[in-house]
């Protein structure tokens, strides 16, 4: 039995399907899959959902989301099978459609990372090592979470794996000198990009004049998700200890004003970094996209 519909889908008229096994309009890239499925419906009655293309008269592709059931007669034997059909081309091809344009996204934004840091080169050319080498690593962050969205479909990415990506350059030599601690979170794009920055800039500061600049320095990172609120917020704590003795600096540096202005105008947040006399405790509070 064929209803309209399924015709309708196929291009085909109901004489042109019934008589006929399902497999001869399916693409030849999928027939295998599609009998090997069918083989196991019918023998361990297991039920089976696939996409797969089929072919229709003027040769252009259908692809079909088939969901077949096995049906037994009342003595327990395998009478037939329904099969549901539903049309995907349109959803397919949207997808298809994206992706396209997702790697289009990622060649520009590469090749827009490679002219900045290009121009970086020729503008700092006459700048100290230092400057040089800071300006080099943030942009080195922001193309490691570039990276990690990449790999992610820009679909957003964990908060551990976010952090970890940012914090690869400073674990080389001691793994174990960061210990994270925390519940799986999903971030946005947005909050991807901006939390990796500010994870770097904190980072790069210990290694200059905290606990990863000695032999003896380590760091807890520990984050937590506050449901209280109306809208879910990260708490992301930075903890150090063993490192050099703590002086509070007479005014800010620009990378501490960064990490303050990060959370403060991209996050909707706040950062707060204590000097204290066992560490520098950094402490970065925002709100979760609600779409997480």
């Amino acid at each position: 039995m064929v209803n309209p519909r399924y015709g309708e889908i196929l291009g085909r008229s109901a004489d042109e399907l019934i008589g006929h096994r399902l497999g001869e309009y399916v693409d030849p890239q999928d027939v295998a899959e599609f009998e090997s499925l069918f083989r196991a419906l019918v023998t361990q009655g297991e039920p089976f959902q696939v996409e797969q293309r089929y072919v229709r008269p003027d040769d252009s592709e259908v692809w079909i989301n088939n969901h077949l059931t096995l049906i037994h007669d009342e003595g327990g034997q395998p009478s037939h099978a329904v099969a549901v059909a539903l049309d995907v081309t349109q959803r397919r091809a949207a997808a298809q459609q994206r992706e396209m344009l997702v790697s289009e996204l990622n060649h520009r934004v590469k090749n827009t990372l490679a002219l900045m840091q290009a121009i970086a080169v020729q503008t700092f050319r006459s700048a100290s090592r230092d400057e040089r080498t800071k300006f080099e690593g943030r942009l080195g962050a922001l193309a490691e979470a570039h990276n990690l969205l990449s790999q992610e479909k820009w679909a957003g990415s964990e908060l551990r794996d976010v952090i970890a990506r940012a914090l690869q350059p400073f674990l080389l030599n001691n793994p174990d000198r960061i210990r994270m601690a925390g519940p799986a979170v999903p971030l946005s794009p947005r909050l991807a990009v901006v939390l990796s920055m500010i994870v770097h800039e904190i980072a790069t500061n210990a290694a200059k004049y905290g606990a990863l600049s000695n032999e003896t320095g380590r760091v807890t990172l520990d984050w937590e998700v506050i449901t209280e609120a109306p809208k879910p917020r990260l708490r992301l704590i930075w903890t150090e200890t063993g490192g050099p003795p703590v002086t509070a600096p007479v005014q800010r540096g620009f990378g501490s004003r960064l990490i303050e202005r990060s959370a403060r105008d991209q996050l909707g947040g706040e950062a707060t970094v204590d000097f204290l006399p066992r560490g520098v405790v950094c402490t970065v509070t925002c709100a979760l996209d609600e779409a997480q």
